[in-house]
């Protein structure tokens, strides 16, 4: 349901990647109490990586190089 959203947000509101991912985290997510993140990625390749939660581990890779995020 979150990733519906997102997708939404962009169609819909032509919002970028990293305001619906925000956005949908806000009102989907934390307007519920809960906690949880999103990976995103986008038509260009572009990577976006929201959370509410205390801590979220992600990593991708961006060439030859792994970045990872705690």
């Amino acid at each position: 349901m979150v990733s519906h959203e997102v997708s939404a947000r962009i169609r819909y509101l032509r919002a970028d990647l990293a305001d619906a991912v925000a956005g949908a985290i806000h009102d989907e997510i934390a307007s519920r109490g809960a906690t949880g993140g999103i990976i995103a990625t986008s038509a260009d390749g572009s990577i976006v990586i929201a959370h509410n939660s205390p801590a979220m581990f992600a990593a991708f890779r961006d060439g030859d190089e792994l970045v990872t995020l705690t």
